[in-house]
This record gives C-alpha cells, structure tokens and sequence, in this order.
C-alpha cells in the first residue's frame, strides 16, 4: 500500500511488472485478496519444509504449479499468492522483505519487539512449542522461520493488540484515508462474494 501511494506500484497491473519470470497473469490485487486461484501451499517454503528457503525461491517454485482456479473467479486463501505480494516488495524495496517490514511498519508503529524473523534478542521470550501425534505422543516442534511473509511475526499478544488500534487510529502514517477507502470500496466491488479488503477480511461470529 505504501508503494501503490507512491506510484510505484498499480494494484491492478499484472504481478509480471515487477516479477518479469513469474509467468502467470494475476494481479496484486487478486493476490492480497485470495482471489488469484493460486495452490494453497508453495513446494519449497512449507508447512513442512525446514529448509528455509529466500522469498526469491519460494515464488520462483510456483513458476511450474497450475492455477487452481481462474483468476478472480473464487476466493481461496493461498499462502503462495502472499509469498509472491512479499517478493515483489523486495523487489521495489531493494531490500529483504524482514527489513523492510521492520524499518518502514513495524518500528513505525513502536513495536520494537517484533520481528518477521527468529532474532537473538527475541530467543529468551519465544515460548517452547510442543506438538501431539494421534498415537498420544509429544514431542519438541522444530522451531524453523517458515512462511515469511505470509506469517512468521514474532510478537506479544499485547503488542498485536496494541497494534491493530495504532494501525486504524495512524493510518496515514502508512498511506493516506483516500486510498484506503480507494482499496477497500474496489475489492468489495469487484469481488462481492469474497467479504475481503485489502488486506482485511470482514466476517459474522455468532450472529
């Protein structure tokens, strides 16, 4: 949103405008909005891939992958589609997705405690996880930054929450009230049925 304020990036052009090898013709739009028909999950950079591979190889995995859906037919969330939105930030950025986000979001918004990536100084508060099998055992979860940027954020609770009021309360510290309001009217008219913003998703909880 940042770079789409400042003309260096058009919403509605096709992803191949900033990443030339991607190869399929989707817009950001689609991609923030899970209406790309991307897979779910890309083959390098999984669930289930301790590897941590760059955002670069991640979304250049996806060059091979079929297209699930037509491009803004449906709405399915794809953690691909937001590995891609973060390599093109990269790209624009000139920068690692990890340090953009901290310099130009997450400082801005005073959470000096976060972090898209597993941090040294972070080490001492990050809980230990355990994880279950159906047999009843437990065991220690590997602990590997996976999915960045499509989640990843280390974080307080109270930080998140904290967050999220600074989020709506400063948003013109990130990009202006007309071209929020731009976003979230064009997404809801071009994609009734998906019930998604960019990049929030409205729902009905309990009535």
């Amino acid at each position: 949103m940042q770079f789409a304020e400042i003309g260096m990036l058009d919403l509605d052009a096709p992803v191949t405008t900033y990443l030339p090898d991607f190869g399929k013709q989707i817009t950001l739009r689609q991609l923030m909005a899970h209406r790309s028909g991307l897979v779910r999950e890309p083959p390098v950079g999984n669930y289930f891939d301790p590897t941590e591979p760059t955002i670069e190889q991640v979304v250049t995995s996806l060059k091979d992958t079929p297209q699930v859906l037509e491009p803004g037919s449906k709405t399915k969330y794809s953690n691909a589609g937001l590995m891609t939105v973060g390599r093109v930030v990269e790209v624009l950025a000139r920068k690692p997705f990890h340090e953009h986000m901290q310099t130009e979001v997450l400082e801005r918004l005073g959470m000096l405690d976060s972090s898209f990536q597993r941090e040294e100084r972070l080490g001492p508060r990050i809980p230990l996880a355990l994880m279950w099998s159906y047999d009843g055992r437990e065991f220690p979860a590997p602990t590997f930054d996976v999915l960045e940027p499509a989640g990843n954020l280390y974080s307080r609770c109270a930080t998140r929450r904290s967050c999220c009021r600074r989020s709506f309360a400063t948003a013109r510290r990130f990009c202006s009230r007309r071209r929020l309001l731009r976003c979230w009217s064009r997404s809801s008219r071009t994609m009734p049925d998906s019930g998604s913003a960019l990049p929030f998703r409205s729902s009905r909880d309990a009535g």
